[in-house]
C-alpha cells in the first residue's frame, strides 16, 4: 500500500456530499486503473478533522490485510497523509435507508437483514484484529446518561398506575441485562445510511471515522432502523422482527435486542419532546428539517416503542404493558 496519493486517471468527477469536515466525490476511473470497480469514492478531510481521517485510514488499512476473511467493507485503494485523502472502492448505488424508502416487501427485507446479520459477524471479527491503541478516536458510549434519559421519558409516557419501586426495579433489571453483555470494539456511526447494497443486495458497511466500544445488539438495532430523515413523509421503521431473529436460540441475545430497541425509541421520543418544548432552538430547527412534522414523528416512535416485540422477556413485556 503506497502512502502517496498518485495522480488518478479520472474520467469524471461528481460531488455527492459536502460537509464542514469533509468532501466526498464519486469518481469514475479509467479502464487502466487497478480497481475492482469502475467507480470509487474519494474522501477529503479538512485540516481540523485529521483525527477522523487517521481513524478511518487505520480501520481500512487493517481490513485491507484481511482479504481471505472477506470483511464486508469497501477496499482502500489509495491514501494521502499530506492531503488527508482516501480513495475507497464503490460498493453499490443504494443504501439500506434507500431500500426501506422504496418500500421493499417484508419477505425480501428479511432476506436482506439475514445477510446483514451474517455480514456484521464478519465485521466484528475484522474489528477484533485492530490495534485499539492505534485508533485516535477511541470513544466509549455513555450508557449511564442514556439510561437516565430513557427512564425519565418513560415516566412521562406512563399510562398505567405503577408503584415507583416496582417500575424502578423493572428498569434496573433491564439495564443490568444490557450492561452485562460484553462490549466489542467497532463502528459508532451506525445507521441505515451506512450500509450499502450492491446489485445482488450484498451488504457493505461504510464510514469508520468514529470507532469505540459498544454492544453489538445496540449497533444492529440502529443499523437496521430507518429514520426516514430528509423526507416530509418520512417515518421510523425497524427491520428487526421475531421472524428474522428466529435463528438466534440464545435467550439473552433476544433480550438484549428487545431492550436496546426500547431504549432507542425512548431516546428518539426524548429528542422530540425537547424540540417541541423549545421550537425556536437550533436543536429543534435541525430536528424539524430532518424529521418534518414532529407531532407525527412522536406518534410513530411511540407506536414502534409499544408494538415492536423481539422476545418473551417478562421485563420488557411489563414495561410495554405500562405504556399501552
Amino acid at each position: 500500500m503506497n502512502n502517496v496519493f498518485v495522480q488518478l486517471p479520472i474520467l469524471h468527477v461528481r460531488s455527492i456530499k459536502e460537509t464542514l469536515d469533509r468532501r466526498v466525490w464519486k469518481v469514475q476511473l479509467a479502464d487502466s486503473f487497478p480497481s475492482r470497480s469502475k467507480f470509487s469514492v474519494l474522501k477529503q478531510y479538512s485540516s481540523s478533522h485529521t483525527l477522523a481521517y487517521q481513524t478511518e485510514k487505520t480501520v481500512f488499512s487493517t481490513f485491507s490485510s484481511q482479504i481471505d476473511q472477506n470483511p464486508p467493507v469497501p477496499d482502500l485503494v489509495r491514501y494521502s497523509d499530506s492531503e488527508h485523502l482516501l480513495l475507497i472502492s464503490w460498493c453499490g448505488d443504494q443504501t439500506l435507508e434507500d431500500l426501506v424508502r422504496n418500500q421493499q416487501s417484508i419477505a425480501k427485507s428479511n432476506r436482506i437483514v439475514s445477510k446483514i446479520l451474517s455480514a456484521y459477524s464478519r465485521l466484528e471479527l475484522a474489528f477484533s484484529s485492530i490495534n485499539v491503541s492505534a485508533t485516535v478516536n477511541n470513544t466509549l458510549f455513555d450508557f449511564e446518561r442514556t439510561s437516565q434519559t430513557g427512564f425519565r421519558i418513560f415516566n412521562l409516557l406512563l399510562t398505567k398506575r405503577v408503584q415507583p419501586s416496582v417500575l424502578a426495579g423493572r428498569w434496573e433489571e433491564l439495564m443490568k441485562v444490557l450492561q452485562q453483555a460484553p462490549m466489542t470494539f467497532g463502528p459508532l456511526d451506525y445507521q441505515a445510511k451506512n450500509i450499502v447494497l450492491n446489485n445482488q443486495l450484498k451488504p457493505y458497511f461504510i464510514d469508520f471515522e468514529s470507532v469505540g466500544w459498544d454492544w453489538p445488539a445496540r449497533r444492529l438495532v440502529q443499523y437496521l432502523t430507518s429514520l426516514g430523515a430528509g423526507h416530509s413523509d418520512g417515518q421510523f421503521f425497524s427491520l428487526l422482527n421475531r421472524k428474522v431473529l428466529a435463528k438466534s436460540t440464545e435467550k439473552n441475545t433476544l433480550r438484549q435486542f428487545d431492550g436496546h430497541i426500547m431504549l432507542f425509541y425512548l431516546i428518539m421520543l426524548d429528542r422530540i419532546v425537547r424540540a417541541v418544548a423549545r421550537p425556536e432552538s437550533g436543536f429543534a430547527q435541525i430536528l424539524m428539517n430532518e424529521w418534518g412534522n414532529l407531532k407525527n414523528r412522536y406518534y410513530q416512535a411511540l407506536n414502534q416503542l409499544r408494538t415492536i416485540v423481539l422476545s418473551d422477556w417478562a421485563v420488557t413485556r411489563d414495561l410495554r404493558r405500562w405504556l399501552s
